[in-house]
Formats: C-alpha cells, sequence, structure tokens
C-alpha cells in the first residue's frame, strides 16, 4: 500500500466512524426529546444536551470526507495507474 492509499484508507475509517458516532448520537437527541429517530423532520428542544454534540460529529465528518475527496489535488502524478509524488529536484534542474 502506497502512502496515498494508506492516507485514503486512514481518511475512510475516520469518516466512517464520524458517521456511525453521529448517527448514535442522533439517536440519542431524539431519545431526549422522545422523537421516533426515523421521523422526516425532527425539531430538538434547546435544552437538549445531545444536539451540539451531533452537529460537531455531523461537521468533523463532513470535515473528513472533504479531506479524502482532496487528496486527488496535491500535486500529485499518476504513473502506471499509480499516484506519486513528483520529483522535484528534475523539475528544478530543467529550469536552471
Amino acid at each position: 500500500m502506497d502512502f496515498v492509499e494508506k492516507v485514503v484508507t486512514t481518511g475512510a475509517t475516520v469518516a466512517e466512524r464520524w458517521k456511525l458516532t453521529a448517527l448514535h448520537v442522533w439517536q440519542k437527541a431524539c431519545e431526549y426529546d422522545k422523537v421516533p429517530p426515523d421521523s422526516p423532520v425532527v425539531v430538538f428542544s434547546k435544552k437538549n444536551p445531545f444536539v451540539k454534540f451531533y452537529e460537531r460529529a455531523v461537521q468533523n465528518a463532513q470535515e473528513a470526507e472533504a479531506g479524502i475527496n482532496a487528496i486527488g489535488y496535491v500535486g500529485l502524478v499518476i504513473v502506471n495507474g499509480r499516484a506519486q509524488f513528483p520529483d522535484l529536484k528534475k523539475k528544478r534542474k530543467k529550469k536552471e
């Protein structure tokens, strides 16, 4: 497994864990307000302590997903179907 695959795999694992955390906290928030978790629209009470944790878990999941999707835009090159970091020393020599 090369570096890029490792980063993507790790990022996917982190994103999946945050999604599961968000789902768990969603269920707890619904339970607190006695609302069915599969309701199409939910308005939580202002006293619900789980709302801020749910919002944070969703935000972290979205950030982890964005990090996975952005990995291809860091100047990587594809050689024989594999992502590699460009050899910057060769580029510098060509410019000189």
